[in-house]
C-alpha cells in the first residue's frame, strides 16, 4: 500500500523528470538538427568521398580488426580452428585486398581528372601573371601529388601479385605498407601543445595555483570574505 510520503516521492520525481526534459529541450532540438540535417555520405546533397579516402578507410578498417583479434582471448572454436589449418585472418585480409584492388581503376580515373583540373589551374595562374612563387608552390605540389601515387600504384601491383599468387605472407607486407603511406599522406596530425607555453600566450605568474583541498578552499573564503 502506497503512504503519502511514497506518493509525494514519486510525484517528485515525475516533476524533476519533466522539468529535465523540458530545460535540455534545446540541446535536443540542436543535436538533432546537427545529426539529421548533416549531408551523409552517398546522398544526393553529400560530398562524395575520393578514391584515396576509400583506401584509407578500407586499411583502417583493416586495421580496427587487427586490434580487436589481438585483444579477444581465443577460445575454444579459435583453437580448434587453429588444429584444422584454418586462418581466419590471412581469409579476411584475401577478402581486403579484393576490395583495396578493386578500386584501383577508379583511382586512375580519379588522377586522371585531378591531373586535368592542375593543368587548368596552372593555366589560370599563368593568365593572372601572378608571383613566379605561386606557380612555383603548384608545381611543387603537384610533383609530390605524382611521386605519391607511383608509390601507391607499386603497392598495389605488390598487392596484386600476392593476391595472384596466394602469398599471404606478401599480401600481408603489402597491405602494410600501404596502411603505412595512407596515414602518412593522411593530412596534418594534431601536436601535442604544452599548457604552460599556449601561442596565443602563457598564463599570469600571478595566477594563485589552484585549490587542491578543503582547508586551502575554507583559507581562500576566509580571505576573500571573512568567514
Amino acid at each position: 500500500m502506497l503512504t503519502q510520503g511514497r506518493v509525494l516521492r514519486r510525484i517528485s520525481l515525475l516533476l524533476l523528470v519533466c522539468y529535465l526534459s523540458l530545460i535540455t529541450q534545446p540541446l535536443q532540438a540542436a543535436v538533432q538538427q546537427e545529426v539529421f540535417a548533416r549531408p551523409k555520405p552517398g546522398t544526393d546533397h553529400s560530398t562524395p568521398l575520393s578514391e584515396l579516402e576509400r583506401l584509407r578507410e578500407l586499411t583502417r578498417e583493416r586495421s580496427l580488426q587487427q586490434r580487436l583479434a589481438a585483444e579477444r582471448p581465443a577460445g575454444l572454436l579459435d583453437k580448434a580452428r587453429a588444429l584444422a589449418g584454418r586462418d581466419d585472418a590471412a581469409t579476411q585480409e584475401k577478402a581486403y585486398a579484393e576490395r583495396l584492388l578493386a578500386l584501383r581503376g577508379d583511382l586512375d580515373r580519379e588522377a586522371a581528372r585531378q591531373t586535368a583540373e592542375a593543368a587548368a589551374v596552372e593555366k589560370h595562374l599563368l593568365a593572372k601573371r601572378l608571383p613566379d612563387s605561386v606557380l612555383q608552390r603548384h608545381r611543387t605540389t603537384l610533383r609530390d601529388l605524382d611521386q605519391r601515387r607511383a608509390q601507391l600504384r607499386a603497392t598495389l601491383d605488390q598487392l596484386a601479385r600476392a593476391q595472384q599468387r596466394g602469398d599471404a605472407a606478401q599480401r600481408r607486407q603489402a597491405l602494410d605498407t600501404l596502411t603505412g603511406q595512407l596515414e602518412r599522406w593522411g593530412g596534418e596530425q594534431a601536436q601535442y601543445t604544452d599548457a604552460q607555453h599556449l601561442p596565443w600566450g602563457s598564463p599570469s605568474s600571478k595566477v594563485r595555483a589552484p585549490l587542491d583541498n578543503t582547508q586551502a578552499y575554507l583559507n581562500h573564503l576566509h580571505d576573500v570574505l571573512g568567514v
